[in-house]
């Protein structure tokens, strides 16, 4: 369906110019509105199916509300002061510290009381993209603002610091966060960026209050980070993930460029793999798909079994939708209550 759109709205667009000179002036004027015309309603009704820009003003680059810059935020986190009620949302740099990669802009969200409490046992949550995309894409499309708004509305200004983090480096790159050829992305987000966290935040270690959600390839990664390096991360909602790294069309150069052909260090980085031959009692996992995400709506109930297999404590969420944004956005409403409480807590809550 899109690739029609799109030829439509080329060929109104090559119409319109080609159109130029010829016929009277009304028919010259119509041709050259029509075929701007055609190339938003085409761009417009893609964007309604995959929910990237939520808002007109998201597709400017608007700042969203309780945004500020990257030096006012680093006042609020230095401060003692309330933050506003919606807290603050601002771009941060986490350094990779030696780590072999190449970082992107971050973006932190402080819940209102984060300078009214003491940080050290604050709950953390990391988020993780897809590809294309931007440590941002969660706070703009992914709603995950929104969410932990309403949650610290609901619990006198405190709830889950949110650390957004590119794990690709740039927008179109693709780590699936292994350490390969593509850059050191394992590392980056199992040291560099904990570290950040305890040292600029001051926030210390403990996994049972530290999260991950990633959507599609940020969900591969949130399941892979979580049984891979589970002294860091004790909780992780996965959406529409794959089952395993996968690099290329078809995952025709997974081996090759993540593993350097090498099959064992491949089966050491599968999920699936790693839960049949460990236990993880001490794990919390969520796993959500839509029902028309071609695919994920098989591989993600076979995960979440496995999971559960594994000893961990599985909650699920199967509903209406395709891989998009607007799903990641749907589930994450429907599931971030659970997945705060537990971060807030400490404890398991009941499915």
């Amino acid at each position: 369906m899109f690739l029609v759109l799109g030829a439509v709205a080329l060929f109104a667009l090559g119409a319109a110019f080609s159109g130029l000179r010829a016929g009277p002036h009304a028919l010259r004027t119509a041709r050259v509105l029509a075929g701007p015309a055609a190339v938003l309603a085409g761009f417009l009704v893609i964007n309604s199916f995959y929910g990237y820009w939520p808002t007109v003003g998201a597709l400017l680059g608007h700042p969203l509300p309780g945004q500020v810059s990257r030096r006012k935020l680093a006042a609020a986190i230095a401060d003692r002061v309330r933050l506003p009620p919606g807290g603050q949302f601002g771009p941060v740099m986490i350094p990779a510290a030696g780590a072999g990669f190449v970082p992107a802009e971050s973006y932190v969200w402080l819940p209102p009381d984060f300078n009214r409490v003491p940080h050290t046992h604050l709950p953390v949550v990391v988020t993780l993209t897809g590809i294309p995309g931007t440590a941002q894409d969660w706070a703009r499309a992914g709603g995950a603002i929104d969410a932990s708004t309403a949650w610290a509305d609901t619990h006198g200004g405190q709830a889950p610091v949110v650390v957004m983090v590119n794990e690709n480096g740039r927008a179109g790159h693709d780590t699936e966060c292994l350490d390969s050829r593509e850059g050191q992305a394992f590392r980056y987000l199992t040291q560099a960026v904990p570290t950040w966290i305890t040292r600029v935040l001051g926030i210390h270690l403990a996994p049972q209050r530290w999260g991950l959600i990633g959507f599609s390839e940020g969900g591969t990664c949130s399941l892979l980070l979580a049984v891979k390096d589970h002294d860091l991360y004790g909780r992780f909602l996965d959406i529409a993930g794959d089952a395993a790294p996968d690099y290329g069309p078809g995952g025709t150069g997974t081996l090759r460029v993540l593993f350097d052909n090498n099959r064992a260090r491949q089966a050491a980085w599968n999920p699936r793999l790693l839960m049949a031959t460990h236990r993880y009692p001490y794990l919390d996992a969520w796993f959500a798909a839509g029902l028309q995400d071609r695919g994920h709506h098989l591989i993600e109930p076979i995960l979440a079994a496995d999971a559960a297999t594994a000893g961990m404590h599985v909650t699920t969420y199967w509903a209406p939708g395709h891989h998009t944004w607007i799903f990641a956005r749907q589930a994450l409403q429907h599931l971030y209550p659970s997945f705060a409480h537990t971060l807030e807590t400490g404890t398991t809550t009941p499915t």
